[in-house]
């Protein structure tokens, strides 16, 4: 579901208010989670919910810092590179 809920979101371009309602969607996911008393799921998730508020941001040189930094969300989440060549 992790994997899923991850892809899914990083396939969308999000506005300022579409961000607002992913963080209240991965809010509840997480207390979904939480419901089920599984330590290791329960910290991925929690991570996940912070990563949400990467869309709320509004500055550009701010979310360029956050999202460099991997050791943000517990580095369960990095930058990914892009693998096409320039030509």
């Amino acid at each position: 579901m992790l994997r899923l809920i991850q892809k899914h979101i990083k396939r969308q371009i999000i506005s300022l208010d579409g961000g607002i309602q992913v963080i209240a969607d991965l809010n509840a996911y997480y207390n979904f989670i939480a419901s089920l008393k599984v330590p290791h799921l329960l910290q991925e998730f929690a991570n996940l919910k912070m990563l949400g508020h990467v869309f709320v941001v509004d500055d550009a040189k701010d979310l360029a810092i956050i999202v460099r930094d991997v050791t943000r969300y517990g580095g369960s989440f990095r930058p990914e590179v892009s693998t096409t060549a320039n030509s």
